[in-house]
């Protein structure tokens, strides 16, 4: 799982996958407390997701390479700031679950 392209493979397939599982129709939430329970479903929702990737791809972990290879591989793909920021916070998101799986 070492080159380039499939990196940028699995990682745009990665960022699809956790940008459906967020997708929903806005609609402005009438109180605080719809926004924070909103908001930990959505963190529940993202945790589940994150398991359930690394348990899938144990042989695959794109995100564990070294660093100055994945982030010229990261930058490189087409992606708005938007999907860029969500990228990172995905790589992030597998990292610490990673680190933490090893520490257990």
């Amino acid at each position: 799982m070492s080159s380039s392209s499939c990196i940028a493979t699995e990682a745009m397939a990665a960022l699809r996958s956790m940008s459906q599982l967020l997708e929903r129709e806005y609609k402005p939430l009438p109180s605080v407390d719809a926004i924070q329970q909103q908001h930990k479903q959505d963190q529940e929702a993202i945790l589940s997701w994150v398991k359930k990737y690394v348990a899938e791809h144990q042989e695959q972990k794109w995100w564990m390479v070294e660093e100055a290879k994945l982030n010229p591989v990261l930058n490189g793909l087409p992606l708005t700031s938007e999907d860029r920021e969500d990228m990172m916070d995905l790589v992030n998101a597998l990292l610490q679950y990673s680190i933490h799986q090893c520490r257990e």
